[in-house]
């Protein structure tokens, strides 16, 4: 598999994914590895443009994303610490939403407003294959139902209220 992202319109990333097997197979592993490289990479250079990735943005077909550990996300540090969600399923959502601007790092030229559940229940299994059962709120539930979007084949341009160009970020080295 390629650690290049992919981008839109590719077809990958309007496809259903498949559950991972349980337990996993070895492969899993180097494939999860392959999504925290290339969210740290962009053209050869380490940047902190990303907070998380799923497997169809790098061609995997499969269930499967990470998120960074990082609290304060504008951070110039770079990404070294990730949770892993295999086969997540979102289990309860909270009726309150909020609309919040989001980015893509398959969609780099656009951020769109979309409205989500400000809380969320996730059941998902971590890196290592145990089963957990979580409580998410604020930022880390957007990016976690943003994520789930890319698994079930949805981007957040079918969303989106509005649309505006996505402001360059700096590279870090």
């Amino acid at each position: 598999m390629s650690q290049k992202i992919n981008y839109y319109p590719k077809q990958i990333l309007k496809t259903l994914s498949k559950d991972v097997p349980l337990p996993y197979p070895s492969s899993v592993y180097s494939k999860i590895q392959q999504l925290k490289h290339a969210i740290r990479l962009e053209d050869e250079v380490w940047t902190r443009l990303g907070l998380s990735l799923s497997a169809p943005q790098l061609g995997i077909p499969l269930r499967f994303f990470i998120i960074s550990r990082i609290q304060n996300w504008n951070s110039p540090a770079i990404h070294r610490a990730f949770d892993t969600f295999v086969n997540p399923q979102i289990v309860w959502f909270d009726h309150e939403t909020s609309d919040d601007w989001e980015g893509c790092l398959s969609i780099p030229q656009w951020e769109c407003l979309v409205t989500r559940p400000n809380s969320i229940e996730v059941n998902y299994f971590d890196y290592t294959g145990n089963n957990k059962t979580a409580h998410f709120k604020g930022t880390y539930a957007r990016i976690i139902q943003h994520e789930i979007d890319h698994l079930d084949g949805k981007l957040m341009t079918e969303k989106a209220k509005k649309f505006k160009p996505h402001k360059p970020l700096k590279q870090v080295s």
